[in-house]
């Protein structure tokens, strides 16, 4: 009779609760199970209305189907989990490595014939390609932006609360021989990581009329990159040869009398060209070219003016102009 009991296990229905809990009353163990999907229970006759007779068996059945159904689950979710880390590392690897299109087409084909990968089969898909590029009309050309700010955030994998350091690169480039379209890229290069992202470029057949438009979104977005992410970024300095430092900054060109980026010397003509003669003259500095302290050296104002960098320091001279074009091959 006793090891009969042993047998039974009792559920108890608590008053005014709908949650229910397994007494065995052999071991005197508690096992917690849901409302719900319980197996159909004996009745019988008892002193209490308050419990009802399950066979151990029963229970057992009941357990087993659930703890499957519960490791099925676990196992989608892990699988699903595999396969979207895995196409990050794929991700990751085809942009580090600059892997065409058609090559990783190819090798997306190949894995996934296998049954335990499931990746896009489109790369633009895997790369996340916009599926459209806004493209804006800049004086006589065209200007794309690019979400850069999203890229650095990748290439930095471990936050920092200091200041990281980026250089910005704005130049021409003639893309044919035979033509006058020529490309002017804004690269952005994180100087820790020595890793470079294309800001914007612009193409058309000739130079941006006004640097003010194509400058702009760069200028709009870095002022306010604390707003939109957790970035601290700082321009170290703004690279460019001697033409494009005029360009930007609005300034006489390199050929004028009152070019000179670093002091406020007056060129004088000679030998068919602009000379500088040597002697002691006032250094520029941040505060004086911000108030256009010596008008002879601005033509206009220049949207630059808005970033917080010094506009004498954080912009260098050009080594290959001022010495390998402008001293050594003379």
């Amino acid at each position: 009779m006793e090891k009969a009991r042993s047998r039974k296990i009792f559920r108890k229905v608590r008053q005014g609760n709908s949650d229910f809990a397994l007494i065995s009353e052999s071991a005197e163990k508690i096992i917690p199970l849901p409302s719900s999907s319980l197996p159909e229970a004996h009745t019988q006759s008892s002193p209490s209305p308050e419990y009802l007779i399950f066979e151990a068996d029963e229970i057992s059945d009941y357990s087993d189907n659930n703890l499957s159904t519960q490791s099925n689950l676990s196992d989608s979710d892990s699988e699903q989990s595999n396969m979207e880390s895995s196409a990050s590392d794929l991700r990751g690897w085809a942009l580090k490595h600059n892997i065409t299109f058609s090559a990783l087409g190819d090798l997306l084909e190949i894995l996934n014939r296998h049954p335990n990968f499931d990746l896009p089969k489109d790369p633009r898909t895997l790369l996340c390609t916009p599926r459209s590029t806004t493209i804006e009309k800049v004086e006589p050309g065209e200007y794309v932006h690019f979400e850069w700010i999203s890229s650095v955030e990748k290439l930095i994998q471990v936050p920092t609360a200091d200041y990281i350091k980026i250089q910005i690169n704005i130049d021409g480039i003639p893309l044919y021989k035979s033509s006058t379209r020529q490309f002017w890229p804004i690269l952005a290069k994180i100087v820790e990581y020595n890793q470079v992202v294309v800001i914007g470029i612009y193409s058309g057949f000739g130079k941006p009329t006004n640097i003010n438009n194509f400058l702009r979104q760069f200028v709009n977005e870095f002022n306010t990159i604390e707003q939109s992410s957790n970035l601290k970024l700082k321009i170290s300095a703004i690279v460019r040869d001697v033409p494009a430092r005029s360009f930007i900054l609005g300034t006489k060109w390199h050929n004028g009398y009152s070019s000179c980026g670093k002091c406020d010397i007056k060129g004088e003509y000679l030998d068919n060209r602009v000379t500088f003669p040597p002697g002691n003259y006032n250094l520029r500095n941040n505060e004086n070219f911000r108030s256009k302290l010596d008008t002879a050296h601005h033509n206009q104002a220049s949207i630059i003016e808005l970033l917080p960098i010094d506009l004498v320091e954080d912009v260098p001279v050009d080594f290959m102009h001022l010495v390998c074009l402008g001293v050594t091959r003379k």
